[in-house]
């Protein structure tokens, strides 16, 4: 498998982390339907390789400050819930991320953030598809960062054979 190839199975596979992540807060039907429409928007970007944040880092932060904003002041205002504020939060990170510029940190960043929205649904529900969602996040968490450590720190475009790597 050559580099490009490799980068966007790593790509796929983050994105199916987050995918997992969250399916589990929202399988809790705690989420405001905006922050829900949001996530689905990015990741459909994101299976598509559309990239809008990629460049845009100073804007692209500062809506997502005032999204910030207003999930806390309705939280404060008593409209919402915190912990939904927070996994609302956590669920426009990871979106924000996946919209980024692709790079280790930023695969990373994604991982994080998926775990925070693990730690959130669980907070918000105990179904038995909270594990199911858990151990397939779980499953594309570690795929994602074991290709990153087989492909090491210096990215390489030689061909790498995976299926040895895969089925260990």
């Amino acid at each position: 498998m050559n580099l490009v190839e490799r980068k966007k199975l790593r790509l796929r596979l983050r994105d199916f982390a987050a995918l997992s992540a969250f399916t589990a807060v929202a399988l809790s039907g705690s989420l405001p339907l905006p922050v829900v429409g949001l996530f689905i928007a990015a990741l459909v970007l994101s299976f598509a390789g559309k990239r809008p944040f990629a460049g845009h880092a100073i804007w692209s932060v500062i809506v997502l400050l005032g999204a910030a904003a207003v999930l806390f002041g309705l939280a404060f205002r008593g409209v919402v819930d915190l912990v939904i504020a927070a996994v609302s939060f956590a669920t426009l990170v990871t979106g924000h991320r996946m919209l980024s510029e692709p790079s280790g940190p930023t695969e990373q960043q994604v991982l994080l953030a998926s775990l925070l929205l693990m730690a959130g649904a669980a907070a918000l529900s105990g179904d038995i598809w909270y594990s199911l969602c858990l151990l397939s996040f779980g499953v594309f968490a570690c795929l994602t960062l074991g290709l990153a450590v087989v492909e090491g720190p210096q990215e390489r475009d030689e061909e790498l054979p995976l299926t040895p790597v895969l089925r260990s």
